[in-house]
């Protein structure tokens, strides 16, 4: 048992479910050691697939599988909620919830 910080940085769902391939035991970072092919063959076939509504469907089916087998015990998820003034203007949200500020000026 161990805690762990986790999230997908680049915003690509990829990054973030590529944990749960049998191919990333351990040190990789699937330190669940998760093993299911189907996981597996949707997330290569996602990483594959150049249509985004087909890709976006493969990586929400693994997340189905994953979900079902339970192998975290996740206890806490943060919402991240931001807030601007009218006057704040060139803030751009980044999904990945690292927030440049030097863009920010105001009016």
């Amino acid at each position: 048992m161990y805690v762990i910080g986790w999230g997908a940085t680049t915003g690509d769902p990829d990054d973030g479910l590529n944990i749960f391939h049998t191919r990333a035991f351990g040190a990789p970072g699937n330190r669940t050691f998760l093993s299911d092919p189907e996981v597996d063959r949707l997330i290569d076939a996602a990483r594959m697939e150049i249509n985004p509504v087909v890709r976006e469907q493969m990586y929400i089916d693994a997340q189905k599988i994953i979900h079902a087998q339970a192998p975290w015990l996740y206890l806490l998820e943060n919402e991240h909620l931001i807030a601007a003034r009218n006057n704040v203007k060139g803030f751009v949200i980044n999904p990945a919830g690292h927030q440049p500020l030097w863009t920010i000026y105001f009016e």
